[in-house]
């Protein structure tokens, strides 16, 4: 629950100045939205009507009971909402995760009002710390289907026809432990640190890295 928080956090963090750019915060509907603890932050910047679709049933039972009632249980469905009723739709950490992430770009397009804005975050291939640690990288992982880069990703919303978009790269803020377990470093050397950062003075300490995550968005157009 810690690292989920500290994730939507840096979330929040990061898309701020995006939604600062919105005509409308009616509606908002989160792909992949875990235990909903994004959609409060979006509930405290003036969202009115909230929707989280999540297909893990653990994070559904795991939400605070304010929060489950926004969630979702399933895998996300365009024939399951209606056209333009979202000001805003997010999709943190999840499109590496879809089949054909293409398809879900356009779903979003035509679920968004006219200035509505698809954000989006994924792991950056090219940045330079996954270059550095190569196939070290956590980024390589079985249950990624596909990886992008800023220019893939760029090019994925510019066919599903979004406009105005962006890519920027941010820091995430987690516990020393958390780091310290995606470190690619041999067993005995991380029980070295683990000693060193279970000390009273250590345990809540929490560190900012930019690790390679990127935040894109695009805008529909008028015409979309």
């Amino acid at each position: 629950m810690e690292e989920a928080n500290d994730a939507a956090s840096a979330y929040a963090r990061a898309v701020a100045p995006v939604l600062g750019l919105l005509t409308g915060r009616e509606a908002a509907l989160e792909i992949g939205a875990g235990t909903g603890i994004f959609l409060a932050h979006l509930a405290a910047v003036g969202f009115v009507k909230l929707v989280g679709v999540e297909p893990s049933t653990e994070a559904i039972l795991a939400a605070l009971p304010e929060h489950r009632r926004w969630l979702r249980e399933g895998v996300f469905e365009e024939n399951d909402f209606e056209r333009e009723s979202f000001d805003l739709i997010c999709c943190f950490m999840t499109l590496e995760h879809v089949r054909d992430p293409s398809d879900l770009a356009r779903s979003a397009l035509r679920l968004l009002r006219p200035r509505g804005v698809f954000l989006t975050v994924t792991h950056n291939y090219r940045s330079p710390v996954n270059r550095l640690l190569g196939k070290k990288s956590p980024i390589i992982d079985i249950e990624h289907m596909q990886l992008f880069s800023d220019n893939s990703i760029k090019e994925l919303l510019g066919r599903a026809g979004f406009k105005n978009i962006n890519v920027a790269g941010f820091a995430n803020r987690y516990s020393l432990r958390y780091w310290l377990r995606l470190a690619p470093l041999p067993s005995s050397l991380k029980n070295i640190f683990v000693q060193i950062i279970d000390l009273p003075f250590m345990r809540k300490r929490k560190l900012s890295l930019n690790v390679g995550n990127m935040l894109a968005w695009g805008f529909k157009g008028h015409d979309g």
